[in-house]
């Protein structure tokens, strides 16, 4: 029925790829449904009588489909815990009043190298000092949480991936590129373009001149590619 909708669907064009990754779902799908099946059939085979087997085989698959993926999570964020959003954010501002505080000391250790007792300084100049600590910093602080997440994300993977339901859904998103793979393979493109952005935008600001409106020139901008992991991938 999905495919049906989207094959009339003026809006959407399935390229190459799209069928081969709906096919790769699809037999990921069988052999998920062959899994189960056979192992219904091995636990009635085993057991004494049908209610034994139907107790056991449901305690199977409430544990592979209902604990061990909402466990694993709970499980990698207490081994592997990563900041959450709040903690980023009173991170960031007490870090932002570091880099002020380290970019003074340092315009006024310049000063008294030039022997001046006040710095000699443009607001500009200011500006752009603790401008590009701050990028530094930020981007430092970025990493190391971006590090952090793809090591809860590694650890929930292996934890859960004892539950045949959990590698499907790994499976099935992944294909359709919209797991943890791709996050992550977009987060780093993320982190990688970043320093190139903000060093366009530092070297083409200034703080003295205020802004009255027209049209800003961002030919030369440089731009994020991301390209989608193709189905080999």
């Amino acid at each position: 029925m999905g495919l049906i909708m989207v094959s009339i669907s003026p809006d959407i064009r399935l390229r190459g790829e799209d069928w081969w990754a709906l096919a790769a779902i699809l037999a990921a799908s069988l052999i998920y449904i062959a899994l189960f099946f056979n192992l219904g059939l091995f636990v009635s085979a085993r057991a004494r009588n049908s209610s034994n087997a139907l107790i056991v085989l449901l305690l199977i698959w409430i544990s592979a489909v209902i604990i061990i993926p909402k466990l694993a999570p709970y499980v990698a964020g207490y081994i592997s815990p990563v900041p959450s959003d709040k903690e980023m954010m009173m991170k960031h501002v007490t870090l932002m009043e570091d880099v002020i505080k380290r970019a003074q000391e340092e315009v006024m250790a310049e000063a008294r190298v030039r022997g001046q007792e006040n710095p000699n300084m443009s607001q500009n100049d200011w500006n752009t000092k603790w401008v590009s600590m701050w990028n530094e910093e930020f981007a430092r602080v970025e990493q190391e949480v971006d590090n952090k997440l793809s090591k809860q994300l590694l650890l929930v993977k292996a934890l859960s991936s004892i539950s045949p339901y959990s590698v499907f859904g790994y499976i099935v998103s992944d294909l359709a590129n919209t797991g943890t793979s791709s996050e992550l393979r977009l987060r780093r493109n993320v982190n990688e373009y970043r320093p190139r952005f903000t060093k366009y935008i530092d070297d083409r600001m200034d703080y003295d001149v205020q802004y009255t409106g027209g049209a800003v020139n961002t030919a030369d901008m440089p731009r994020m590619i991301y390209f989608t992991p193709r189905v080999g991938e």
